[in-house]
């Protein structure tokens, strides 16, 4: 019924409808695949003629009016031929002699089975293999399909390519499906190539980058054999750890200075990390040590861990220097859990900040503000995103593991906003010109009296104002018919001109 309603033009459908429901429609020819039928109107009797095609219907009109959708008549014959081939419909015979869940089985059997054959029309002499290509900057994987020996061994190599991903013939893991599109998604063709003077096209496999994110394709072909390519040959063959390994990055000091290097640990042996290795992805990070291929199950970023792949095998940091490097590495937040932290450093959770500031910088016509916390002796944005934050306290033998109150920081910010502040993008306050005056007057008091602390406001020179008590003096000198009065107004020792305070009184 939604079919005819879809290829009905607009209104043919209900009027077609009420000329069947009004039996104005008559078939007088039906075969199992055609049917021809005379729909009455009031313009006179129209024939329709309708069959069946290879997947869909072809319907034809007397009235061809029926070019791109199906007129008032071919749908009222639609209608009853849908009643008449209905009611003709055997009803199943029901099977007495088997329980309902016996003939389930029985046709989820006969179903699984057409399924496999379809995919068994010949032996499967062919197995999914992939090849790991390294290069210099970028690694590529490509799939093949390697042909088996009657002996078990692998012989020759095929591509697969768009045009062929066919596996009926071929042993394949469960993920190779979706493996093998997912690589076939990042394939171009190359139609620039001239082989023994025809055309020739083949498939140019795009690169991934080390240390990107394409860690879950590793995922999917744990189950897969995979070769690291080497030239003319199917390469050596990749093994999977069994089990993640962890990274730990330590100090080792050495007379003056501390030698700073990865470790790479499993359940029952370590090692120190030295190149040549491979940081496939991140995101997980999938390293490759010579011909095993592990997971790093403690480190999402590979930032800190790139610069030991390409060369470096331990760095070298003054003992003097070493607070700002360990900082240094807080603040990129890419260490994760992975740090170990030399002696004597030692870690203090802080959860609760110690005072709030306001910083105050001026724009062009705006005055910006910018909210941070004091965790310690810490200073934290109100902008940064982290919710956990380590930093190296003043002292340099004690980080901060900060774990920041978002619920007082919110309400710190709400504070702001309620005076009428402007929110931008990035997280920053402004004030347009008009308005900073009477809010550094009215509102910046009442700011700090609820415990902010205000800075670079005396660096202001546009929007400089004083709030201080001014000091007043008036001294009075008189004759026998006249007398002066001499005022004076200080603010902080600064004398202000009468002229400056009468211009200020008549605004």
């Amino acid at each position: 019924m939604s079919d005819i309603r879809l290829f009905a033009r607009f209104g043919a459908f209900e009027h077609g409808k009420q000329l069947y429901e009004d039996g104005r429609v008559t078939i007088s020819r039906i075969t199992p695949l055609q049917f021809e039928a005379n729909v009455l109107t009031g313009a006179g009797s129209f024939q329709v003629r309708v069959a069946q095609a290879a997947t869909a219907l072809q319907a034809e009109c007397s009235c061809k009016s029926n070019y791109y959708h199906h007129c008032e008549h071919i749908v009222a014959a639609l209608l009853a031929g849908r009643a008449y081939y209905s009611a003709q419909r055997p009803t199943a015979e029901r099977r007495d002699n088997k329980s309902s869940w016996q003939a389930f089985l029985d046709n989820l059997s006969k179903a699984s089975g057409a399924l496999r054959s379809n995919h068994r029309r010949s032996p499967r002499q062919w197995q999914i293999v992939y090849q790991l290509y390294l290069r210099p900057t970028s690694w590529t994987i490509v799939p093949y399909k390697v042909y088996l020996k009657k002996d078990g061994r692998m012989g020759r190599l095929l591509p697969l390519n768009s045009h062929d991903q066919d596996l009926s013939d071929a042993k394949f893991s469960p993920s190779d499906p979706i493996a093998i599109a997912y690589l076939l998604q990042k394939t171009r063709w190359d139609y620039n190539i001239r082989l023994e003077g025809y055309g020739y096209s083949r498939n140019q496999w795009d690169s991934f980058t080390f240390a990107g994110s394409s860690g879950r394709l590793f995922e999917l072909l744990q189950e897969s054999p995979l070769f690291l390519s080497a030239d003319g040959d199917l390469g050596k063959p990749i093994r999977f750890a069994e089990r993640p390994r962890r990274i730990e990055f330590r100090f080792e000091q050495r007379g003056r200075s501390c030698h700073f290097l990865p470790y790479l640990l499993s359940d029952t042996s370590e090692q120190a990390l030295t190149p040549p290795f491979y940081i496939l992805s991140e995101n997980p990070i999938w390293i490759l040590l010579d011909t095993l291929l592990m997971r790093i199950d403690n480190l999402n970023q590979a930032d800190l861990l790139l610069p030991f792949s390409r060369g470096l095998r331990e760095l070298v940091v003054p003992q003097k220097e070493l607070p700002h490097f360990i900082d240094g590495i807080f603040k990129q937040n890419c260490a994760g859990d992975a740090l170990q932290l030399p002696e004597p450093y030692t870690v203090q959770p802080v959860t609760q900040f110690s005072k709030k500031r306001i910083t105050l910088k001026e724009k062009a016509d705006q005055l910006e503000l910018v909210l941070s916390f004091f965790y310690q002796d810490r200073e934290i944005l109100y902008s940064e995103e982290a919710d956990q934050i380590c930093r190296v306290a003043d002292d340099g033998a004690l980080v901060l593991k900060i774990a920041r109150d978002r619920r007082q920081e919110q309400a710190a910010w709400q504070a702001l906003l309620d005076t009428g502040l402007k929110h931008r993008p990035h997280n920053s306050l402004l004030l347009d010109e008009k308005k900073v005056i009477p809010w550094l007057f009215h509102s910046l008091p009442a700011l700090t009296a609820e415990g902010f602390e205000v800075y670079g406001q005396e660096k202001l020179k546009r929007y400089k104002i004083r709030t201080s008590t001014p000091t007043v003096r008036l001294s009075v000198a008189t004759e026998i018919d006249w007398f002066d009065l001499n005022l004076q107004v200080e603010f902080d020792g600064v004398p202000l001109p009468l002229k400056e305070l009468k211009r200020a009184l008549s605004r």
